[in-house]
């Protein structure tokens, strides 16, 4: 019982520290942990896509009997040339004993960690590039209502919960489709 709630405490504290700067898109001018997309385990390469990549990564948290942390790498990708369409993926590994993430529903991951984004009309659809995968219309704040991709794949599992996976959402002035073909030139780890 002492382990589980342990492990309880590190989770609260460690998407605490992550939940902030991980939704919003990359703002321009922003340089706060940029880095190259080579120095992560994502890749996108898409003519018209512009990328950028971001280590949101948080020092050591103590749990009282041991430490724990987060690898947090973040890709944006977005095309304007005709509409508008965007990915933003998530790769976040729990790092110290004893520590998981706990499982959730994709509906819940995406509604979690993508706040400023009302979700509508959401609907459980087969699996692209090997995520679980969900479409919903997306009505941002400030901001369009677009065709929306919400995606994840568990990397691994970890004692009763996920040691690290790939979470995210894809979107679209240009409907569904294109959302989905945006994921599926998203290189991720897992597959």
């Amino acid at each position: 019982m002492t382990r589980r709630i342990l492990c309880g405490v590190a989770m609260a504290a460690l998407s605490m520290l992550a939940l902030g700067s991980l939704v919003g898109p990359a703002r321009a001018g922003d340089d706060k942990g940029k880095i190259d997309c080579a120095d992560t385990d994502l890749g996108f390469a898409v003519p018209g896509y512009s990328v950028e990549c971001s280590d949101l990564s948080d020092s050591a948290v103590s749990t009282d009997h041991d430490l724990a942390a987060e690898r947090v790498k973040k890709l944006f990708a977005i095309d304007s040339s005709a509409g508008l369409t965007f990915l933003t993926a998530v790769d976040i590994t729990v790092l110290g004993g004893r520590v998981y993430m706990q499982r959730v529903g994709l509906f819940e991951e995406i509604q979690n960690h993508f706040d400023q984004t009302e979700i509508t009309d959401w609907q459980d659809v087969d699996a692209v590039a090997g995520f679980d995968t969900a479409q919903f219309v997306g009505i941002f704040r400030n901001g369009p209502r677009l065709d929306c991709v919400g995606f994840r794949r568990v990397v691994n599992r970890q004692y009763e919960g996920i040691g690290r996976e790939v979470f995210g959402i894809a979107c679209s002035s240009n409907g569904h489709r294109q959302a989905s073909e945006a994921l599926q030139h998203l290189k991720a780890p897992g597959a």
